[in-house]
């Protein structure tokens, strides 16, 4: 009976190499500090780019390359008519 009290005290005793590694207030001021807010998930949310911005930026460039494409075979042509 003495030997279970004697454990069971000695398992509720903090020693010196426990205290050791314990996190401190600057620790946990750290930590904090490092996670993100709600607010900080909103402005992340707020800048992601959607599938419609994406989509748009695809129909942008497909446009773009098609002018180019009709602007290269215009100068192609009359290079080829000048040259003739």
């Amino acid at each position: 009976m003495i030997a279970t009290v004697g454990e069971a005290f000695a398992d509720n005793l903090a020693f010196q190499e426990d205290i050791h590694h314990m996190a401190t207030k600057h620790d946990m001021a750290d930590v904090r500090r490092d996670v993100a807010t709600k607010q900080d998930m909103a402005d992340v949310r707020r800048d992601m780019v959607t599938k419609a911005d994406l989509h748009a930026l695809e129909v942008r460039l497909m446009v773009r390359l098609g002018g180019l494409i009709i602007a290269i075979a215009g100068v192609t042509v009359a290079a080829v008519r000048l040259l003739s």
